[in-house]
């Protein structure tokens, strides 16, 4: 390994893009909280478990494994190179840094809860002290490995461009280009970076497994002589791997063929014996102990039955092809491109990645065919073999395990797909465009495009994604609260005070988003994260939509705040589809999490503070056919189109159709009386349109509404005439009218001529 770093210096581009990957991994590890990669929380655990205890750990068939966590099971190289690095670091607060967001969500819309994992208090700042600077050195330590896996990449590229030069088949530039970009590809891929950049063995296990894959090269097309100290070599490498994850295992038949085949070619079958030997045998000196310590203890050599019992969660069913094609391999795609945040990756962008792809297999195939040299092709058939090998296996563990569709797992074959589409892209525009110009400007060309497109890749993730969801939010002051459109003061539990709230509108369809702005201010110091519920209540408390968020979009939960603290805070809610048209109020509350029943009580004893109401209009436009058409005005203001009406004995049941000539600020209370012959009232009703539903003061003008009402006629009269008018709740001042049945300051209409009476 100390060679390959050698060999570097001779390369100052190659040097120039460790430093680079060195640099974007570290930036990658500042700006993502601890504990927030993949299980990393656990891979700690058994880096520290080992530190601590000077042992390896004995784990437990139950769910977690004990005291060193899940991970416990794995082969210990990478967790005893990461203890000897944070044992001299005290990390007795290691689980005082473990407050776990359990209402995070790392897919779909985090507008809820946001994406972190864990509380991130201001003492995981830097400077980094404790088990914040542990878990900071220890990525380090893959940050290393990532490393090594760029250089193993670009050592493979190199071998096969130098092959390619040698046969005068394609190339006629410098090789350093097209390696560059192979191991570019490498370096620069967002998720690579970031996995590069945990406490994690998935980045070891990538430079083992690239070192070994370059090895393979190198035998087949003789850059390496067919020695026993080559097979010995690759036994070391495999062997290593095999101390970092079982996942090298697989390593052990492709490197059994790669000697046979260079065997058949030149030394002959007794170099394909003894190599193999030597191979079999270093590897199993390395390794073979934590193999023995696993079936003496567990009684299986790489603890399967103990990792399916405390590491993993079964399927619950088959993996049906819908969902391995519509779900499980798209976000293995996803995944592997997406970096920390991979449910916020643009489509557009892994749309993009797929055409290149495509278009580099299409160029892959066509250099297969016209490519005839031993080395070459038999390099690039292993390197596919072992890229296939890998994608099965990672569709059975997918079959097998929940959450197994992630893209990491196809680091072990991270050098073949960066070589594949390098090669296939250039491939595809020497071949299919026909040399469009000369060769080596042609290769420049594609290899600049890939330097350039991911190196911009790589720096626009963290920027556009990870940044965003981790960071927390700008902090209002007391002149800002001037500025909102609805003040308020609402105390909670002297923890909170809810000091205002803006709408971004006065009306909202069904279906569609509301978007509430809150502001807050923090009385006292919290001990409890608290969720924010936040729902449009209509008449009898039913609900048409709602959230329950952590402040901040989650990256604020209160937890962090300290007294005087104002935050601006807004949320979406999502309107239910069938959301009845009319007035809603918006209730707003706190509960810790996890607790949903346990509201925080205001200081006027509720449990929610109930701020102005939004209006739900009718999502398609209204257009009602009376049977009884008129045109009465009120007020200049509103329209009386018609009315249905029904007598059932003593049962008088009318339908009114209003339509808004204007908006209108003011609630109307609509009186209904039925009269006599006499003009006497034998019935009546007072309300609001649609029982208070519908208010006036929320109609815009060419608002229809439909408007029920019940009378009940009493015993021994009849009806002859309804009345109907609107006067104001505060004066009891009825509205002027004019139009239809007009009669100063209401509307008239006979039954007999509404077809009710004879």
């Amino acid at each position: 390994m100390t060679a390959l770093f050698a060999y570097s210096k001779l390369n100052r581009p190659l040097t120039l893009l460790l430093i680079v990957f060195c640099a974007l991994a570290l930036f990658y590890s500042i700006i993502v909280p601890i504990f927030e990669g993949p299980d990393e929380d656990d891979h700690f655990r058994y880096a520290k478990f080992i530190a601590d205890q000077h042992t390896f750990p004995v784990q437990l068939f139950e769910p977690g494994g004990g005291v060193a966590g899940h991970q416990g099971w794995q082969p210990p190289l990478y967790y005893t190179l990461a203890a000897l690095i944070i044992s001299p670091i005290d990390t007795s607060d290691f689980s005082q840094q473990l407050a776990r967001n359990y209402a995070s969500t790392f897919v779909g819309d985090p507008a809820c809860c946001g994406r972190n994992l864990y509380y991130h208090p201001d003492s995981q700042n830097f400077p980094y002290r404790g088990t914040t600077l542990a878990v900071h050195l220890a990525r380090l330590l893959s940050i290393f490995f990532g490393a090594v896996t760029v250089l193993a990449t670009y050592l493979i590229a190199d071998t096969v461009f130098h092959q390619a030069d040698a046969s005068h088949i394609t190339y006629h530039a410098s090789r350093i280009f097209p390696a560059l970009a192979v191991a570019s590809v490498v370096a620069f891929n967002p998720t690579f970076l970031f996995a590069s950049a945990l406490v994690s063995n998935d980045s070891p296990l990538a430079a083992f497994s690239t070192l070994t894959l370059l090895m393979w090269v190198k035998l087949l097309n003789g850059s390496s002589a067919p020695t026993l100290r080559s097979a010995a070599l690759l036994g070391a490498l495999i062997g290593l791997g095999l101390l970092v994850k079982t996942t090298a295992l697989g390593l052990i038949p492709f490197s059994i063929l790669v000697i046979l085949v260079v065997a058949w070619r030149k030394p002959g079958w007794e170099f394909a014996l003894t190599g193999n030997v030597v191979m079999l045998a270093i590897s199993a000196l390395i390794s073979g102990g934590w193999f023995v310590r696993n079936w003496m203890l567990y009684g299986d050599p790489i603890a399967y039955r103990l990792m399916t019992t405390s590491a993993i969660f079964p399927r619950s069913g088959p993996l049906t092809p819908d969902e391995l094609f519509q779900i499980s391999l798209p976000w293995l795609w996803q995944t592997f491109w997406g970096g920390p945040t991979p449910g916020d990756f643009s489509t557009v962008l892994l749309a993009l990645l797929g055409i290149l792809c495509l278009v580099s297999v299409v160029g892959l195939v066509i250099f297969s065919i016209r490519n005839s040299e031993f080395g070459i092709r038999n390099s690039i058939l292993v390197l596919g073999a072992w890229l296939a090998f890998i994608l099965i296996a990672q569709i059975q563990f997918i079959q097998t395990t929940t959450g197994a569709d992630q893209g990491r797992y196809l680091f072990p074959a991270i050098a073949t797909i960066a070589l594949f589409f390098a090669l296939g892209l250039y491939s595809f525009a020497f071949y299919v465009l026909r040399n469009p110009q000369p060769a080596a400007r042609l290769l420049s060309v594609i290899c600049s495009f890939i330097i350039c497109s991911f190196f911009v890749l790589a720096l626009f993730v963290p920027f556009a994604y990870t940044l965003p969801a981790y960071a927390r939010p700008s902090l209002f002051s007391e002149n800002d609260l001037a500025r909102v459109s609805h003040p308020m003061q609402v105390n909670f539990a002297n923890q909170l005070e809810l000091r205002g709230y803006d709408l971004d509108g006065r009306s909202v369809k069904p279906g569609d988003t509301l978007r509430v702005t809150l502001y807050w201010r923090a009385l006292a110091p919290m001990s409890e994260s608290y969720r924010i519920f936040i729902h449009l209540i209509g008449q009898n408390d039913r609900i048409a939509g709602g959230a329950d968020v952590i402040p901040a979009r989650g990256a604020f939960p209160t937890l962090y705040w300290k007294p005087g603290d104002l935050l601006r805070d807004e949320v979406n809610i999502p309107v239910t589809a069938n959301a009845m048209p009319g007035k809603y109020s918006i209730e707003v509350g706190l509960y810790p999490v996890g607790k949903p029943n346990d509201r925080l009580a205001t200081a006027m004893g509720d449990d929610r503070a109930l701020i102005e109401g939004i209006k739900v209009t009718s999502r398609e436009a209204i257009a009602f056919n009376p049977r009884n058409r008129i045109m009465a005005t009120f007020a200049d203001q509103i329209d009386l189109s018609g009315y249905d009406v029904a007598l059932d004995q003593s049962v008088l049941r009318l339908t009114l159709y209003w339509r808004a000539r204007t908006t209108i600020d003011t609630d109307y209370q609509v009186f209904v009386h039925a009269l006599d012959a006499n003009g006497k009232i034998i019935a009546q009703a007072d309300q609001s349109p649609q029982a208070g539903n519908y208010p006036t003061s929320i109609w815009d003008a060419g608002d229809q509404v439909r408007d029920e009402y019940t009378l009940m006629v009493k015993p021994g009269t009849q009806a002859q005439r309804i009345a109907i008018g609107l006067y104001r709740v505060d004066t009891l001042e009825r509205l002027p009218v004019s139009g239809d049945g007009a009669v100063q300051d209401h509307v008239e209409f006979a039954l007999r001529l509404a077809g009710i009476l004879p």
